[in-house]
């Protein structure tokens, strides 16, 4: 195939080594957006078909028992919602200004970045401890910017979307009970 592009100067000089001609650039970065991208077929990265025929019961076993593990984190994390919404600290502003007012992947990056950032909030302790008590998850670590003085906890994702599910479905009932809704 034979193309006709603009690049901006800046651009090649910084992407094109010394006398490296267009078309071998163009083919290297074409190659590096096509490794990034995802495999558009399960098994994509497989080195060759044949390969997935040797192990396809393994490949399938590994998949059966990781998805199990996933709706066991969402379930943990449904219940310990559902014990963090029933205790008095969690407020009904509290209730308001969050859940009313954001979308669920909103809450779960808003409490993701609160356990990474400052775990020293009453709320991030809870659900701390009652991954811990209720779920039996131990928090891992993440670091924040490059120094280990910046370290944070974080919790499974699949975990935070069903402690989010909770909080939402339980607001769902309170909004439908109420006479007055909330404007989010």
């Amino acid at each position: 195939m034979k193309l006709s592009i603009s690049v901006p100067d800046d651009l090649w000089a910084a992407a094109a080594p010394a006398g490296s001609s267009p078309s071998e650039v163009v083919q290297r970065a074409l190659s590096e957006v096509v490794s990034l991208q995802k495999p558009s077929s399960p098994w994509g990265r497989a080195p060759e078909t044949g390969v997935v025929e040797e192990c396809k019961e393994s490949l399938d076993a590994a998949v059966h028992r990781l998805l199990s593990e996933r709706k066991q984190l969402r379930r943990h994390g449904y219940r310990v919602g559902a014990v963090l919404a029933a205790d008095p600290s969690l407020s009904l502003d509290w209730f308001m200004s969050a859940v009313a007012r954001l979308d669920p992947e909103s809450l779960r990056q808003l409490i993701t970045d609160m356990l990474a950032e400052d775990c020293t909030d009453d709320l991030a302790r809870r659900i701390i401890s009652l991954a811990r008590d209720e779920a039996h998850l131990e928090p891992g670590t993440v670091l924040i910017g490059a120094t280990m003085e910046d370290e944070g906890l974080t919790l499974p994702q699949e975990f935070l979307a069903g402690l989010v599910d909770a909080l939402f479905d339980i607001w769902d009932v309170v909004e439908s009970e109420s006479a007055v809704k909330e404007l989010s």
